[in-house]
């Protein structure tokens, strides 16, 4: 199977970036990935632990702002991830 990843204007995009394919299996992962780049296979199972995102920035407290690649926003608290960057704290 040959994968191409493009933007909305077909125009190809060029590593990295990250990509989820909810049908394969660790099998066809180890027949199928490319040699020639990196890749990763990641089994995923809700817990009911949270709201696993990916993405924006997310703002810690006032003056501290990060932008992880994963991360999990307990269930009682996705009301409060607002605005961009993401606010996670209470402010005082």
């Amino acid at each position: 199977m040959k994968l191409s990843v493009v933007d909305e204007r077909n125009a190809p995009i060029r590593e990295p970036f990250v990509l989820r394919l909810s049908c394969w299996s660790l099998d066809r992962y180890l027949r199928e990935a490319p040699e020639d780049a990196r890749w990763e296979f990641v089994r995923c199972e809700a817990k009911g632990c949270g709201k696993v995102l990916t993405g924006p920035a997310v703002r810690l407290a006032p003056d501290v702002v990060r932008e992880p690649d994963v991360f999990v926003v307990r269930p009682e608290e996705i009301h409060r991830a607002t605005g961009v960057p993401w606010t996670l704290y209470l402010s005082s």
